[in-house]
């Protein structure tokens, strides 16, 4: 992305966020004026992290509600609105771990009740409903030890709902007999093969007889098991089918357009699908789907409003919900891959606001943090921001510009995993409601990327890129031309400017040359290094000018902050807990100018003049603190007046542009454990007096803001340290 001058390209990039416009936690109107990017709504549930959640009618107005169960001890009731919002209407304190949970009218009046058990007190207990959507605590009903997933269905014919739980390391499932007021009594367990751990359970008339019938996952087994039903509540012998490695939950549903239900077994340590289509009455064809990582739990329903049921399953490690869209054909389509809050359990596909229409929407529990995640379904593609295979192991270091000079920007990612760089183009097709990251170039770096940046480091007018490794920096000169896109290492191996531990990069003239010196912030050194551009053809001389710094300097920002028309350097010092400012003598020799104590763990660094008063002021994301620290340049250089601003779990990357178009300056930092942006409105005169959040990217490392679709709007990257993908905020601004 270019940058006006004075120049300076900063190796943790550039983001630029707005708040979304879409309903959920949000409303239906973009907090910040003429920016919105689409992404997910959440809904919160106000209690510590959440186990899981169900959803049902509970106060019989027409709109779906929720239930929420929280590891802090809490069962949380959510009543929609029917518009996508939800209010906690009723917290109910559980002890003994509420975990898993199920919606259900076990007291046979009409309203919809629900059943937690309590993993800890191995417990099931009965919620019953009022009618009106107030629940009271019935009673509990002994299980297993370690009770893991619920079901509820009428097993024996009786028209009353029975439960059954499976138990962590058990073999047996426990079956709960509805007495129709909402008590279960205990019946006889019914058992798979000796050495079973059961996990996951689901219930539905599979074979088409009338009957019930039960699927349970053998965690250590690479096998389920099916309990065809014989009425009356009695059972076969399970019948066992492999899977794959560390089956863990079981959904049911027909993914196969053809009136049949299948099965879909989450295999956890091979980071797969095993989908069992149903051939005929109690035979199944079995394939495989990799999933880019672990799954979790998994549901089947139409989410994309074809008539189709679509598979959704929850990637675990990815902080990520995987929609594999349905085919008439019977077939599934391409993976589309959404972020989500914390760490994704149970999908829910309902539809959360029906006064839009019969589309279904996306509900997700996670097993970090206190949100519900909120995806609202759409006539072909969901409504959040998708997250794309980067063609790298860990896509944490994004950088984004237009290197082949078509006009449209292309994505630069790169991270730990492997010493190299993807180049990729969005494939952005509204015509057939698909979008794609298209790799086009792979660039082979002496180590794994930490950082990148683009920038016309030689004037030529095309992007070079400068890559920031462990062991130092290489730039990357851009070649390219009318065949295709071509980078030239500078130098040819090695690094321009060895490092330990180089972290950023930032670039500008410090010595009134004209030609782009780079500044690099080594980790591991406790030193600034600063190489002094002698031509513009990537000529540098030797050897660097280096800057001592103590307590371990990371991010960089270049600016004039003594007022002598030189760029001086300041650095955050992320050990220490400071922020040191350089003055430039007009050659690049530096004199420490100011040292401002700010918080814990200070890393990225930004810097522009919040009050007008055309002075350069600072603001560092603490990484330790839950804070940033806004440095405002006093009269006398060197000198600033701080204030320290609460913002997510952990900031991260961090930005200073104009958000809201109204001529100040705001601010806007990365949550890297809360999954969010936290957006402060500058008031042009150094204040913040407002302050939101939107979700965002869980370990979001880095991003970017460009134009990736060429509808002539930038749209937001985003790296994380957690996953192969970025995720892409589509920039959907009226």
């Amino acid at each position: 992305m270019r940058t006006p001058r004075p120049v300076v390209f900063v190796a943790a990039s550039l983001l630029l966020c707005a708040c979304s416009d879409h309903r959920g936690a949000f409303g239906r109107t973009s907090i910040l004026r003429n920016v919105a990017f689409e992404t997910r709504s959440e809904v919160p549930v106000g209690v510590g992290d959440l186990a899981d959640a169900a959803t049902a009618d509970f106060n019989g107005d027409g709109n779906p509600d929720l239930v929420a169960t929280s590891i802090a001890g809490f069962v949380q009731v959510l009543l929609g609105q029917g518009n996508g919002l939800f209010g906690i209407a009723q917290s109910i304190p559980a002890t003994g771990i509420p975990a898993f949970t199920v919606a259900g009218d076990v007291d046979s009046d009409g309203d919809q009740d629900f059943v937690v058990v309590r993993a800890t007190a191995a417990l099931a207990t009965t919620f019953i409903n009022d009618g009106r959507g107030n629940f009271t605590v019935l009673a509990d009903a002994p299980v297993g030890p370690g009770p893991q997933e619920l079901v509820v269905a009428d097993l024996n014919g009786d028209g009353i709902l029975d439960a059954l739980t499976t138990s962590l390391g058990e073999p047996y499932v426990t079956v709960l007999h509805g007495q129709g007021d909402g008590r279960f009594a205990r019946m006889a367990n019914l058992n798979m093969p000796v050495g079973s751990q059961l996990l996951g359970i689901a219930a539905n008339d599979l074979d088409g007889d009338g009957n019930v019938d039960l699927v349970v996952s053998d965690y250590p087994g690479r096998r389920i098991g099916v309990f065809y039903g014989l009425g009356r509540g009695q059972f076969a012998a399970p019948v066992l089918h492999v899977v794959g490695l560390s089956p863990v939950f079981v959904s049911i549903g027909d993914v196969s357009f053809d009136g049949f239900l299948d099965l879909v077994v989450s295999n956890l340590d091979d980071a797969s699908l095993t989908i069992l289509r149903r051939l005929d009455v109690r035979s199944y064809r079995t394939e495989t789907l990799p999933t880019d990582g672990p799954p979790s739990m998994s549901a089947i329903g139409d989410l994309t409003g074809d008539g189709v049921n679509d598979l959704v399953v929850s990637v675990f490690s990815r902080a990520s919900v995987s929609v594999y869209p349905g085919r008439s054909n019977g077939s599934l389509g391409d993976e589309m891959q959404l972020g989500t809050s914390g760490l994704p359990l149970r999908p829910l596909i309902v539809n959360v606001n029906p006064a839009d229409g019969p589309v279904k929407d996306l509900v997700v529990t996670a097993v970090l943090g206190d949100r519900l995640s909120l995806i609202f379904g759409a006539n072909g593609l969901p409504v959040g921001s998708l997250n794309y295979d980067a063609g790298v192991p860990i896509a944490e270091a994004v950088a984004t510009g237009d290197f082949d000079g078509d006009g449209i920007a292309e994505l630069a990612a790169g991270g730990v995993g492997a010493a190299s760089v993807m180049i990729s183009t969005l494939n952005d097709s509204p015509a057939t409601r698909t979008r794609a990251l298209v790799p086009q170039l792979r660039i082979d770096t002496p180590q794994p990327p930490v950082n990148l940046v683009d920038g016309d480091f030689n004037g030529d007018g095309k992007l070079d890129l400068a890559v920031a490794m462990a062991g130092g920096v290489t730039i990357y000169a851009n070649r390219s031309d009318s065949a295709g896109l071509r980078f030239e290492p500078i130098p040819t191996t090695g690094f321009l400017i060895s490092a330990v531990g180089a972290y950023e990069v930032a670039a500008g003239d410090l010595n009134g040359d004209r030609l782009l010196d780079l500044v690099i912030s080594s980790l591991n050194e406790d030193k600034v290094k600063i190489l002094r551009a002698v031509n513009a053809d990537f000529e540098y001389s030797a050897p660097p000018t280096e800057i001592a710094v103590a307590g371990k300097p990371i991010g960089l920002a270049l600016a004039d902050f003594d007022g002598d028309g030189d760029l001086d350097v300041a650095v955050s010092r992320s050990a220490a807990g400071f922020v040191n400012v350089y003055a430039n003598d007009g050659r690049a020799g530096m004199t420490l100018l100011a040292e401002a104590p700010v918080g814990a763990a200070p890393n990225y660094l930004r810097t522009t003049d919040f009050n007008a008063d055309r002075r350069a002021d600072l603001v560092v994301s603490n990484g330790l603190s839950d804070s940033i620290s806004v440095l405002i340049a006093g009269s006398r250089p060197g000198t600033f007046a701080q204030q320290d601003i609460r913002v997510g779990d952990r900031p991260t990357a961090l930005l200073t542009r104009d958000l809201n178009r109204d001529g100040a300056p705001d601010i806007l930092v990365a949550s890297l454990l809360g999954a969010d942006f936290h957006v402060l409105l500058g008031d042009g005169r150094g204040g913040f007096p407002l302050q939101t959040r939107f979700p965002g990217t869980y370990l979001a490392t880095t991003a970017d803001l460009a134009d990736l679709n060429a509808d002539g709007l930038p749209d937001l990257a985003v790296g994380s340290v957690r996953t192969t993908r970025v995720s892409l905020y589509r920039n959907i601004s009226r």
